[in-house]
């Protein structure tokens, strides 16, 4: 308690030297909190510019499955039954040849959606987006014939 009021002491002193109450800016400056809130207010613009702006475009787009050279940006892909799904080649990209497969071949399966599930695959090219609902509950593996490996599972519920 004895330390509170020797600081008291000291700013009321200070205050009667300066002529100015404790806390207070010379003339023409902004108190600290002031300027504290400023800050505060430009840090979130540019938070709330920097998320509207995103990081990937189409990666952050819901049922987006994107691709790139040579493979797709994810492994696995989960819906709803009767949702689209949305296959995003980007404009930087490659064409690609989807369809419902295996080993790198168009294999039809029952209840996999009809634009897929042919035997001559589907082609995307760069900055094409091909949407294709998924109808039916399963598992389908969607390929691209051009390039070996690249396969997307996408799970219906």
């Amino acid at each position: 308690m004895m330390r509170i009021t020797i600081c008291l002491k000291s700013l009321e002193e200070t205050s009667h030297k300066t002529g100015r109450k404790p806390n207070s800016s010379p003339q023409g400056a902004r108190p600290l909190w002031q300027l504290g809130l400023v800050g505060l207010a430009v840090m979130v613009v540019v938070l709330l510019a920097l998320g509207a702006c995103g990081g990937g475009g189409a990666d952050n787009a819901p049922n987006t499955v994107s691709m790139d050279l040579a493979e797709f940006h994810q492994n696995g892909l989960t819906v709803k039954a009767g949702e689209t799904v949305h296959f995003a080649n980007p404009a930087n990209g490659d064409p690609h040849a989807l369809c419902i497969g295996k080993d790198n071949q168009c294999a039809p399966q029952p209840g996999a959606p009809d634009k897929l599930n042919t035997t001559t695959p589907v082609t995307t090219n760069p900055g094409d987006t091909l949407d294709v609902v998924f109808p039916t509950a399963g598992t389908y593996l969607v390929i691209c014939t051009l390039h070996p490996g690249m396969q997307v599972t996408i799970t219906v519920r």
